[in-house]
Parts: C-alpha cells; structure tokens; sequence
C-alpha cells in the first residue's frame, strides 16, 4: 500500500483502512494507484478547504476531522493543514492532540505565528482545565455544595469580571474559532525591545481584556518581538483594539491659573516612554494611576456619567497637600496626554475620594474606570495583524 496513507483512511471516501488493504472496503478505491505531487496537492487542498468551511461553520467538527486527516495525509509537509488539524482538535476538547499538531506545525515552517499562538493558547487552556477539574473536585468535597456544584456545571467561577458586570462561560466548545491579533511596540526609539518589557505588557492587555468580560482571552509574547493573542471570531476586533490598547496613563497636572480645554495635547514633565513635544509647555505632574486605590463608573444624578475613585495613603496625602495649597486653580485630569477634564479646586480634598466627569458615554466611562484600575502600559503598542480567521 501506498505510504503516504499514514493515516489509514481511504483518499475517496475517508472509510477506514487496514494496513494490507489493497482496495478500500467501503468505496473499491485502488489503494496502491501512484499520484504525482500536482495532484496529490490538489486532493489535499480539497479537503483541507471543506475541513475549513465546516469548522469555520462550527458544525459536525467530527466531519472536519475527518477531512483534515485526509489532507495532512496527502501532504504531510504542510505546516497550515497541520495548524488547521490542531484548531479543529482543540474545538472538539482534544487539547492534548491539538498541541501536537501545533508543535508539528512550527516544526515544519518555524515562522508560523498563528501556529506559535495556538501552541501557547493551547497549553494555557490545558493548565487552566487541569485546575479547573481541581477545584472542582474540592467543591465536591464540601458537602455544602453540592447544589452549587450542580448549578454550576460549565460556568466558571465569578472572577474580576464580575466587578464591571459580567460572568462568563468556560469550556472551548462555547467558542468557536478564533481569529490572531498581533500587536507591536509602537515608539520610534526602540530599536530592541526587553523580553520582560513585553512580556509585562502581554500580561497587562490579558488582565485588561478579561475586566471588560472578554472570555477566554489571553496574550503572550511570541519570538521576543510581538505580542499575540486569540479572540473569537464573533468579537468586533476594532472595538476590542481601542478598549484595551491605549497605554492608560492617568496624571493628575498642575494647571495653575489657565483653563485648559477638553480634547488638548498636552506635555507634562512625568518622565515617560512618550516623545514629549519640545514647543509645548510642560506641565507638572502631581500624581499618575499609582495613587488610585478603586475605580468604578457611576450615573449622577444629572444623568451623566462619571468615574469615582478613592485613593492610596500616599495619593491621598498627595491630593490632600496639592488641593489645599491650591484652591481656585485648575487640577488638570490628563489620560495618556491628552486633557480629559480640568475642574477647578473648590476645597480643599483630603478623605482620599474624588470623581471624573466629562462628556462620556457609558462604555467609554466604564473602559476608563476598567483601565484607571490597571498598570498603564510600559510601551505604546500598535496593531500590526488582524486576521479574519486564524489560518
């Protein structure tokens, strides 16, 4: 028999084969007939593609299975099939698998991206349902909760999502497929970027993505020059890109006597990774997000919405020390350079609790609040790829 039917499956049919068949059993194919490469490429790309639409579908993924063995059977040198072979496996909960087929992936085109974040993506979720089935476990342990345990069943613990108002759902068969978005250190000047620089940054969107309720959604750094993540297919990626990417620097500036107005471009004397623009005036910087204990988005009374914090002992001591010494001035609320607001000091503010307010929408308001609670990026970053479907 032919050897390139590793797979033991009929090229016609898919039917399953014995080592010495000759001829299939189900269909009479001739198991042994020679194939040149033009057309054994062509029968591979055959199925790869009706592998691919039925995933793409997220029907039958027994099918797409099926389809994909066959076209990694008539080209076994392919690193995409392989690729698209794992997708599929890790849609059925064949994590295991899957990351084999990854691995032989990058194995063949080491350049691979997309196989490089599925690996890494893959992994995690076999860590992740490897404590999952822990915890679980030790619930059942507790006699007290076994009625959770039942109401539970696929739903994952309440995490920090459910401070913003969101639960989400585990277990990747609820997914579907998933598209890559690759992001880049956005900053003329950096020529080599610290692994660790990013690799902190990578952890920094992950947190952000999974506050605001994107579910299973995770970045890693990927040869110590990107940062690459997963999302599903079903997400706005242009949305989600403008939700977590800005660095999130908050400052609070001295603006002294001058109304600044909202929208401006500011400089600021806060030493930083931006390019300060050397024709501004640089204002002085009382205290960034370091001080901000909590933030959470609130509706006043007016209507409008707004975002209230409190403080840290030392931010606290730091406000207090600057209001007092400054009532009747403008206290500048600057978010990566650019003024959001710039209230003037009524009195003196010294329990450690303030609000932001502007003119913002309730997401926008929310994603701020998400961000004023998380590290400010170390680096800017821009968005290099997205693809439509994870190839």
């Amino acid at each position: 028999m032919s050897k390139i039917f590793f797979n033991l499956q009929c090229p016609d049919c898919g039917w399953k084969i014995a080592d010495d068949d000759t001829l299939c059993p189900h269909c009479g194919a001739d198991l042994n007939a020679p194939l040149a490469d033009a057309e054994r490429r062509a029968i591979a790309k055959q199925y790869a593609e009706k592998a691919r639409k039925t995933y793409d579908k997220w029907r039958n993924l027994k099918s797409a299975i099926r389809d994909i063995n066959l076209a990694t059977q008539f080209e076994p040198e392919s690193a995409e099939y392989h690729n698209l072979r794992g997708l599929i496996l890790d849609a059925s909960g064949r994590t295991a698998d899957a990351i084999n087929s990854y691995r032989e992936a990058i194995r063949l085109d080491p350049t691979l991206a997309d196989a490089k974040v599925n690996l890494v993506d893959a992994e995690s979720d076999l860590i992740n349902e490897a404590q999952e089935r822990k915890r679980i476990s030790l619930i059942r342990q507790n006699s007290l909760l076994k009625v959770a345990v039942m109401f539970i069943g696929m739903v994952t613990v309440i995490c920090g999502a459910a401070e913003m108002g969101f639960i989400y759902l585990s277990g990747r068969d609820l997914l579907g497929p998933k598209k890559t978005i690759i992001f880049e250190p956005d900053y003329p000047q950096i020529s080599a970027m610290d692994s660790s620089t990013l690799k902190k940054t990578a952890e920094i969107l992950t947190t952000r993505a999974r506050n605001l309720g994107y579910s299973n959604v995770s970045f890693d750094v990927i040869d110590n020059s990107q940062i690459i993540g997963k999302v599903p297919n079903s997400t706005d990626t242009k949305k989600f890109v403008e939700r977590i990417s800005p660095v999130g620097l908050l400052e609070f500036v001295d603006f002294g006597n001058t109304p600044i107005p909202e929208g401006t471009v500011i400089s600021t004397d806060l030493e930083n990774i931006y390019i300060q623009k050397k024709d501004l005036k640089q204002w002085h910087t009382i205290m960034t997000n370091e001080g901000i204990k909590e933030a959470g988005a609130v509706k006043k009374q007016t209507g409008e919405y707004a975002i209230s914090f409190s403080l840290t002992d030392n931010g606290r001591k730091i406000f207090a020390d600057h209001t007092t010494a400054n009532v009747g001035n403008f206290l500048g609320i600057v978010l990566d350079k650019v003024v959001m607001s710039a209230p003037i000091i009524q009195q003196p503010i010294t329990d450690g609790e303030g609000m932001i307010s502007g003119a913002f929408t309730q997401e926008k308001i929310r994603d701020l609040a998400m961000m004023l609670k998380t590290t400010p990026l170390p680096i800017p970053i821009k968005l290099v790829q997205d693809s439509d479907s994870v190839k």
